[in-house]
């Protein structure tokens, strides 16, 4: 898949396939990528505001902006694509870039605006294809730790592989709350960011601690079994609530990944939490992360999670028609896994 026409097509059917879909910047993309699916040339020196509107309604299955002059038109264009290219393109590139790579493409997609002049010269929007390498400089450690694989072992046994792994897509994550919001869009680790989580680590193990030593106390005073009892419990409860609110978070020095704690996860529980630093991202951070891929066996959606009390240190990739047998090994270096048997 090299030709433009045929990669604006697959860009489109990746953004129809978000649970945003619907909502106007997400189709003003689609919009985009139908119209440089049908005219190459054009696309090249983008499109009027008054053509993606055109488009977006065809989209929409109906006349969107009809009603409006052509100035709010072009209002509203430039609106949907500044929370495009500032909200929703940064969240969704990383999955766009790995699933291009995937289908072998040198290429990946941008966005881009040739800011016009003049009543008669208007702003013009449009997809630009730059290399992998541009688009993403510290990513593409990824695809070297791949390359360097020997050729041998990539080549052993192709059918059986074939069918029993899956490769993981980095996919953002989607409608977090306000208190996930700050590890959706990645947290990084500096400045006055990691002064805050070096304090609230600090001052829940002080919490924790001072309940245990007041456990201690009380049964060194010989207090009654009711008051002894009562210190455990609480103490118990303060070290529950410290290990289910930040325990996650101080596995990630170790493991790099690790479940998300809940105050940062979905009804699915598939929000992950991963430890970002170079020399294979450009920073240091922590973000939430979801990981998917497509079953081999059945067609579903792979998500990795907890591995259950089964895989109780590990995250597994379990398929959402099957999740007891259609289960996978979950690398997230190399996003490869393979079928558990």
């Amino acid at each position: 898949m090299q030709g433009i026409e045929e990669k604006a097509e697959f860009l489109g059917a990746l953004a129809a396939g978000w649970r945003e879909a619907g909502r106007l910047d997400v189709v003003l993309l689609r919009a985009l990528s139908d119209l440089a699916a049908r005219s190459h040339q054009d696309s090249e020196v983008g499109f009027d505001p008054w053509d993606v509107a055109d488009e977006m309604g065809r989209i929409l299955r109906r006349k969107w902006g009809a009603a409006d002059s052509r100035e709010t038109i072009a209002g509203k264009v430039r609106e949907h694509w500044q929370r495009l290219a500032s909200e929703t393109w940064p969240r969704k590139c990383e999955g766009i870039r790995q699933a291009f790579a995937k289908k072998g493409c040198d290429t990946v997609p941008a966005l881009d605006r040739i800011e016009g002049g003049g009543q008669g010269n208007p702003t013009r929007y449009r997809l630009k294809w730059v290399s992998v390498q541009q688009e993403n400089g510290a990513s593409h450690q990824d695809h070297e730790v791949r390359d360097a694989a020997p050729e041998d072992d990539r080549r052993a046994d192709p059918a059986p592989a074939s069918i029993a792994q899956v490769e993981y897509i980095c996919e953002d994550v989607e409608d977090a709350s306000w208190l996930a919001r700050a590890f959706a869009a990645g947290f990084r680790l500096f400045g006055w960011r990691r002064r805050v989580l070096q304090v609230l680590f600090i001052g829940g193990l002080l919490i924790v601690a001072l309940s245990i030593m007041l456990v201690a106390l009380t049964m060194v005073g010989k207090r009654s079994l009711a008051d002894s009892a009562y210190a455990a419990i609480g103490a118990g409860v303060f070290a529950y609530g410290f290990w289910s609110t930040l325990g996650h978070l101080l596995m990630l020095h170790s493991w790099r990944i690790a479940l998300a704690p809940w105050w940062m996860q979905s009804l699915d529980d598939d929000r992950l939490i991963e430890w970002r630093c170079p020399p294979r991202f450009a920073d240091k951070s922590i973000k939430a992360v979801r990981y998917t891929a497509t079953c081999p066996l059945c067609g579903g959606r792979v998500i990795a999670r907890s591995g259950g009390l089964r895989h109780a240190w590990a995250l597994m990739g379990r398929c959402e028609e099957a999740p007891a047998a259609h289960v996978f090994t979950f690398d997230h270096v190399l996003r490869e896994g393979r079928l558990r048997q």
